[in-house]
């Protein structure tokens, strides 16, 4: 491996440059002499372009300068139309995270008992600690099944997805412990339930008339869109409503604040939809033809009846539901008004009353088609331009289409056959109108009862009932004047042509407690007002052939042989708007080329996209290309069981159902009861965490109680932290300026490009995705007993331990032997490893350029040496015209970023894509195959499911799910409306004062109890709630308060960054805000120390004063920890506010934890009532943690910076000399020619450090 060449200018200049700090907890500006641009005369200087991920939640492009193979600068890249050139305090602190001298380098593995504040760490080699990892995991899965094991995963390495789908395959387990749960997760949850998965990101970046901003503040850190984008957009805005309990930083320009009472999102919500309805203020249009508002349901007795399968985004679901079709009808009775279907289809058909016609129809969800006519695609529309032209193209907003017209022959070629003129279903002579309030309609069944149906239009608006704008106001505490104003803001078009934008939402929905349901509420809100895939509307993920997260799907066969799905043959034409599957790229070819010509018969502006000419068979094969290739083939999707089936094992199963349809997490609390063995099917026994981190969710004490009694834990981080503090192995990583890898918007940006390496990567660390391969293989060792095992030697029933069966011509690669990687002191080098990963995100990317790659053999990596011949692929043949990843990043290089609009017009540079038959494929994420493209949504019923058909299915009736637990007397079980999860439904919030009074008055002190379910053995869990009780009795009712966190701390990315120092003397210290008329009754001044204490759990924090907050309400910073306590822990517990948590106040439909709205005793922090009679937090040793800008351990953290130098240092691992505040992992005395000691390595007996075996 390379060794790199650190000059060391002056550590006594960096000792100099802190910034004077202001009042205890607080900070000055930066130190800015760190922050000098390249010196000419030291050496070779290289820009490289790159993508910043100093955060995880957006695509922000940076120039990141290398000098003498050193990263001295990172700056904004202007191509970036994110970014915009803009660069954050994190992203500019980023070299020194890569060069931070407590930053893990090498493999540790524990020889103390977990609990203990000193892990014991000892160093051992890469290939040992996976030998290890791979012996232990393979041993659970032996003893206990796949599903004792569990995966966590987050978003502090982007590129890192593993988590979320091959960590889990390794075992295989359904259990996975994910930031996703209450991050994104329940917005994309309530995308698939209605639209897409993706659908609620906001396109942003294309100015919204009318910006809401609902529960973020991305001005303040980048989430999705950039500060920077924010900010534009929200100047340009016409109006600015704030949704918020606290006043935002950009909500200080707000047009309209509305302050509701935490928790009480969803309640707004329904009543600006209750407004809406009301008003008629919807798209009526949008709603007759593209929900299923019209649709007809059973209200009676045993109404709801097993449909059978449809597709949808997730595979399928087995549809059960009180909503009407031909199949629940009298074949009879159906006969006078059309032929029905055969028996095996006619479930497929449902029911709706045409009021034009005075008479019942239908919409078929297989066909996307309405009964006896078929889809014309509008071909006239409008160019929509983005601000950022011309880096950003134009795109294409078509007009709405219309039910066929009988008299207008315009349609007359849109008829079914024997349907001409709409004679049969339109004998009136009238466009189709399915009606939205028949008021009651007469339908015979098929056991000849005849009976009244309502529309789910109805049932819906029925279910809105009680929000009034006086209800709403009682609720949420905001005027009803203000409420309505909001809402019959955002609905005025200010354009006829489009809505006025999106609704701006993102965590705090997902955090309240009705995660879900308040994505759902939104996201129909703006569906049904036309600002869904509508310009700067709430459009969903960005659409390009290049994967932002390499290595999240393994390379095992998914084909199966052909299954009746009840899929009947020939549905489908040969025409774009509506096609059968299966169809491949060459298929396509004269789709593409009539297309194209109908638009220029009908003189659309839409040809100019086509150069308004008829594609040659060449140019029509890049347009199938650009627009997904081959569609989704039917043999290898959807899979043959349905996820809720193959979820069965899930640990949160019961609790909530739902999870096992969504197949992407396991609830946190669930996992975290089973290992504690409270209230669960089964025990969970190992894990593995990339990306992740245990504290973003739920309790944490609990948690940490949790992960001292796996038998076996493996973290892969780029530090010693809390997360890893009971691991029994971690591995180091990559930092951001040392990977390779491509990279999409994640939110509706639009935009891709790649992260590049600007520095060597250092001792033993490894790429995320390669090290799944490596884990993947290290338990097939373990499991075969041999060195190198191949296929062969895996049994059937543990295949799962395979990465890959599909592309024999890169099996080879999959069984690099990782005992021969360079960390090892090897020939594999970093390019070799990460080959065929990289290579995966990029060369689906099929373009014209690189069309000379096709039927070209590729590079093969070679195998083991001793790899059976018959296990090598004869002949390597790649036929895909993609570029590998050096040929992508050159392209990135040189050109910028890729704008999706112009890459992928038709699925990204189009607006309401459901006209054009764009919107249909497996999945939400990124640019993937078609599954058809017919006209529609991927949903069951193809439509935006006002109605959910697939909650109802998993929701029975009265179904004991978790929110009849822990909410048992709440109205919507009332029976009134059946099975209301179908619908959002409000109810007040667990541990609000107003469904728990007792935590905020002293009088009821004695009505505050718990259960033996809350353990917390570490830190004396029952004990915790007597501490509130007695607090509560001595401070009294003005010391209770409703507490909201998770606001963006500018220079932290969640649990991020508290070890940088630039990004540290800004923020010292975790920051509650308060009221200043609150803290002036309670006698806190600014900068005090406060204990903030709940039912749960007790931290500390620093009083911030903020009118901006409600009075009675608080705001805590979270994810904080301490860097400078060198324990196991590094003081969580004395910090984080996700110790204070309530583990079961959750969403009843995902388990999402309620983090925001818990009941909290703040006072002040004294010598008399702190540890070490100090206010300050203190280590073990009575040391206070960093608290101001002018500490001193600060310049500690920046003593391996490279451009403080004034002597050269030949280094491997980093400079020796050069140490941090953790010497448990990195003290002098480890040390041996600049590498550590090596430890014990013997492998032990399972669990032998866990606190069950001690």
């Amino acid at each position: 491996m390379a060794k790199l060449t650190l000059t060391r200018r002056s550590f006594l200049k960096a000792a100099a440059v802190a910034g004077a700090a202001s009042t205890v907890g607080f900070a000055a500006t930066p130190s800015t002499a760190l922050a000098e641009g390249e010196d000419e005369s030291a050496g070779e200087i290289k820009r490289i372009r790159s993508c910043c991920r100093a955060c995880g939640k957006v695509e922000c492009g940076v120039w990141v300068t290398v000098q003498d193979n050193k990263v001295i600068k990172v700056e904004g890249d202007e191509s970036n139309a994110h970014s915009r050139g803009h660069c954050c305090a994190k992203s500019q602190s980023s070299m020194l995270a890569l060069y931070h001298p407590d930053r893990l380098r090498y493999c540790m593995k524990r020889t103390n008992p977990k609990g203990e504040d000193d892990p014991g760490w000892v160093r051992i080699t890469l290939a040992e600690a996976f030998d290890e990892a791979g012996a232990k995991l393979n041993e659970i899965v032996e003893k206990y099944g796949g599903e004792a094991n569990f995966a966590m995963g987050g978003t502090s390495r982007v590129w890192a997805q593993p988590p979320y789908g091959t960590l889990k395959s390794i075992f295989p387990t359904p259990n996975a412990h994910l930031a996703y749960e209450i991050c994104k997760g329940p917005r994309h949850f309530a995308g698939i339930l209605t639209d897409e998965i993706g659908s609620p990101w906001m396109e942003v970046e294309q100015g919204p008339l009318v910006y809401v901003q609902w529960g973020t503040a991305a001005e303040y850190s980048n989430y999705d869109s950039t500060n920077r984008t924010v900010v534009d957009c929200s100047q340009r805005a016409y109006k600015h409503i704030l949704v918020d309990p606290r006043m935002t930083p950009l909500g200080k320009e707000a047009d309209l604040w509305l302050p509701l009472r935490v928790g009480t999102d969803l309640c707004l919500s329904l009543t600006w939809l209750k407004w809406i309805i009301d008003n008629e203020a919807y798209d009526d249009l949008f709603v007759r033809r593209w929900t299923n508002a019209p649709f007809l349901w059973n209200p009676e007795e045993g109404g709801r009846t097993a449909k059978g399968w449809f597709m949808e985004m997730n595979g399928g679901v087995d549809m059960e539901s009180r909503i009407l079709t031909e199949a629940d009808l009298d074949r009879e009775w159906v006969s006078q008004w059309w032929e029905p279907a055969d028996p095996q289809y006619s479930y497929r058909r449902f029911i709706c009353w045409d009021e034009n016609n005075n008479k019942p129809t239908y919409w078929d969800a297989e066909a996307c088609q309405w009964e006896g006519e078929k889809h014309k695609i509008p071909t006239t529309g409008t160019w929509i331009e983005h601000p950022y032209k011309p880096i950003i193209a134009d795109a294409w907003l078509p007009d709405p289409s219309h039910f066929a017209d009988p008299a207008d022959p315009a349609y007359d070629a849109y008829w079914n056959e024997g349907n001409e003129g709409g004679a049969k279903s339109n004998p009136l002579g009238l466009p189709k109108n399915p009606a939205l309030f028949p008021g009651g309609v007469e339908i015979k069944l098929a056991d000849g009862r005849t009976i009244t149906a309502g529309t789910v239009w109805e049932a819906f608006s029925d279910s809105l009932s009680e929000y009034t704008l006086e209800y709403c106001e009682e609720v949420t505490e905001v005027p009803a004047d203000k409420i309505e104003e909001a809402v019959r803001t955002y609905t005025t078009r200010l354009n006829p042509l489009h809505g006025n934008g999106g609704i701006h939402y993102q965590l705090a929905p997902d955090q309240t407690g009705h995660a879900v349901q308040n994505s759902r509420a939104l996201q129909l809100i703006a569906c049904i007002t036309g600002n869904s895939d509508e310009p700067a509307g709430n459009r969903g993920s960005s659409k390009a052939e290049v994967d932002g997260c390499c290595g999240r799907a393994n390379m095992l066969k998914t084909d199966h042989e052909p299954k009746d799905w009840g899929i009947r043959e020939g549905v489908g034409t040969m025409e774009l708007g509506n096609t059968p599957r299966d169809l491949s790229v060459e298929e396509q070819i004269p789709l593409i080329q009539n297309f194209v010509q109908y638009l220029i018969d009908e003189g659309s502006p839409l040809a100019e996209r086509y150069g308004n000419h008829v594609p040659s068979d060449e140019e029509a094969r890049w347009i199938a290309e650009r627009k997904g290739g081959d569609y989704k083939g039917s043999r290898a999707w959807p899979g043959l069981t349905t996820s809720f089936d193959s979820n069965a094992k899930q640990i949160s199963a019961e609790r909530f159902p739902l999870l096992r349809y969504w197949n992407r997490w396991a609830d946190s609390a669930a996992i975290w009861d089973s290992i504690n063995e409270i209230d669960t099917p089964y025990q969970i026994h190992g894990g593995v965490c990339m990306s992740g981190d245990f504290m973003n969710e739920s309790n944490l004490l609990e948690a940490w109680e949790a992960l001292t009694r796996l038998d076996f834990w493996l973290d892969f981080n780029l530090w010693a932290c809390p997360n890893n503090g009971c691991a029994d192995i971690v591995i180091p990583c990559l930092h951001w300026l040392e990977v390779n890898t491509g990279r999409v918007s994640q939110g509706a940006g639009g935009i891709f490009g790649a992260g590049q390496r600007a520095a060597e990567p250092m001792g033993d660390c490894i790429y995320d995705p390669v090290a799944v391969i490596c884990l993947h293989l290290a338990m097939a060792k373990a499991l075969t007993g041999k060195e190198h095992p191949t296929r062969a030697d895996i049994p059937a029933e543990r295949r799962a331990v395979l990465w890959n069966d599909r592309d024999l011509n890169y099996d080879g690669w999959n069984n690099l032997d990782y005992n021969n990687f360079v960390q090892m002191g090897g020939d594999v080098t970093y390019e070799q490893q990460e080959y065929r990963v990289l290579k995966d995100a990029t060369d689906w990317w099929r373009i014209e350029e690189f069309k000379g790659k096709e039927n070209q053999p590729e590079q093969v990596i070679p195998a083991f040496p001793d790899y059976a011949a018959a296990e090598q692929p004869a002949e390597p043949i790649n036929d895909v015209a993609g570029p590998d990843f050096p040929e992508f990043a050159a392209k990135f290089q040189e050109e910028g970023w890729f704008d999706c609009r112009k890459w992928h017009p038709e699925r990204w540079g189009t607006y309401r894509r459901w006209e054009m038959g764009y919107r249909r494929q497996q999945g939400g994420y990124n640019l993937y195959a078609a599954i058809d493209e017919k006209c529609g949504f991927m949903t069951p019923t193809a439509k935006v499911e006002v109605w959910s058909t697939i909650a109802e299915t998993y929701i029975g009736d009265n179904t004991e799910t978790f929110a009849a637990t822990c909410s048992p007397d709440r109205a919507a079980y009332d029976g009134a409306i059946p099975d209301i999860d179908k619908f959002p439904h409000w109810f007040e919030p667990k541990n609000s004062k107003v469904q728990a009074p007792q935590y905020y008055h002293a009088d009821q002190v004695d009505q505050i109890t718990t259960t033996d379910a809350y353990i917390n053995d570490n830190y004396r869990g029952d004990h915790l709630l007597e501490d509130y009780k007695a607090a509560l009795a001595e401070h009294g009712d003005e010391h209770a308060f409703i507490m909201t966190t998770g606001a963006r701390q500018p220079v932290y990315f969640h649990s991020e960054h508290r070890q940088l120092p630039w990004c540290r003397e800004l923020w010292p210290s975790p920051r509650l805000e308060i009221n200043p008329n609150d803290a002036a009754r309670m006698g806190i001044e600014q900068g005090d120390w406060v204990w903030i204490r709940s039912p749960w759990g007790a931290i500390r924090e620093v009083a911030d004063l903020y009118y901006g907050i409600k009075e009675g309400t608080v705001n805590a910073n979270h994810a904080w920890w301490y860097p400078e306590i060198d324990t196991a822990s590094h003081g969580f517990e004395l910090v984080n506010i996700n110790c204070c948590m309530d583990k079961y106040a959750q969403c009843w439909v995902c388990g999402a934890s309620q983090l925001r709205g818990l009941p909290v005793l703040i006072y002040k922090a004294t010598e008399e009532n702190s540890p070490f009679n100090n206010p300050v937090p203190c280590d073990p040793d009575g040391n206070p943690v960093i608290s101001n800008a002018n500490d001193e351990r600060l310049k500690e953290w920046l003593s391996n910076d490279p451009r403080l130098a004034d002597s050269k240092v030949e280094i491997a691992f980093h400079n020796p000399q050069a140490t941090g505040l953790q010497p448990s992992i990195q003290s002098p005395e480890l040390f041996a020619n600049g590498t550590l000691n090596s430890g014990s390595v013997e492998v032990g007996e399972l669990g032998q450090y866990s606190k069950n075996h001690q």
